[in-house]
């Protein structure tokens, strides 16, 4: 029931944020005249290759191939927003391919397949829906263009399953270590 109430919110940004960037091109219109007090784009900050040493590669690797057209990450509260935009020769099933097979390996599930005007979409979840990352493929007459977004935890710096059984390693030693002391402390007291 969380995932379902979860999604809906969560797929609706990130295919908000699809369809409001399907049309950036990375550059901006200097002949475009602003309304005074309308705050400067934000994308604009974000699309310098040197701003995004923050964006998450190791969940949303650049295709193989393909010419990356637009890419942005920021801090959405405690999570990272971002987006991928590339241009590739490629089918669709050749991308979905590259993107399950790598987002499955880092611990990320598909919740559904589908369509919307035209565009094939895959939705992957992962800790129960707290990440999301949405692969779109829309056909051109070129190939395709892809897209890669979401919302992902920060701090995940690689294979969240690695992580876990670390963590539970060590924090299995510490209460283990902790009981056997306990166990010996009392068992001094008795004698």
């Amino acid at each position: 029931m969380i995932r379902t109430t979860a999604w809906p919110s969560a797929a609706g940004a990130a295919l908000a944020l699809t369809l409001v960037f399907s049309g950036c091109t990375g550059g901006g219109s200097e002949g475009t005249e602003e309304p005074e007090g309308t705050a400067p784009p934000t994308a604009e900050a974000t699309q310098d290759p040197d701003d995004l040493a923050a964006f998450p590669e190791h969940i949303a690797p650049e295709y193989p191939g393909s010419e990356v057209q637009y890419s942005s990450v920021e801090e959405a509260g405690d999570q990272l927003s971002f987006m991928l935009r590339a241009a590739t020769e490629d089918d669709r099933e050749a991308v979905w391919d590259f993107y399950r097979s790598h987002l499955e390996e880092i611990g990320f599930g598909v919740l559904q397949e589908h369509e919307e005007d035209g565009t094939h979409i895959i939705d992957f979840e992962r800790g129960g829906g707290t990440e999301l990352v949405f692969v779109s493929y829309a056909e051109t007459d070129e190939g395709g263009l892809l897209t890669v977004s979401g919302n992902v935890n920060p701090e995940d710096e690689g294979d969240g399953a690695e992580e876990q059984e670390d963590g539970q390693g060590d924090d299995a030693g510490g209460e283990n270590g902790g009981e056997a002391e306990g166990a010996d402390a009392e068992g001094d007291e008795q004698e």
